[in-house]
């Protein structure tokens, strides 16, 4: 298991963890009464967890067996995801700004329409 990541703000507290379990990584947002907001599973390679300081949206930099590497990023208050593939974006490492927007080496990303 990975060192959880626990975040509060204005949209509660929540955890976001790694587990890894038979060779793969699961990847968990929770809140903080343990109901699961956003997983991402068969993570074989995970290069980074973020969550923005309110609390709203959380960032997985990963890789599957067979799948190139991914940002994903959640929306924990809308229950939304955004699969990205790594290779659209600009070099890492990729982060969350306090605001939730996604940083690429520490500068803002473009957002998508």
């Amino acid at each position: 298991t990975m060192a959880p990541y626990f975040r509060r703000g204005d949209y509660g507290e929540g955890l976001l963890a790694a587990r890894r379990e038979d060779g793969a990584w699961t990847v968990t947002a929770r809140s903080f009464t343990g109901r699961e907001l956003a997983t991402v599973t068969k993570v074989h390679r995970l290069q980074a967890l973020a969550g923005s300081e309110n609390g709203r949206r959380a960032l997985v930099a990963w890789a599957g067996l067979d799948l190139p590497m991914m940002v994903t990023l959640f929306d924990l208050a809308r229950g939304e995801r955004l699969d990205i593939p790594a290779e659209t974006l600009p070099a890492g490492p990729w982060t969350l700004a306090a605001d939730g927007t996604l940083l690429a080496a520490g500068r803002p990303v473009k957002r998508r329409p």
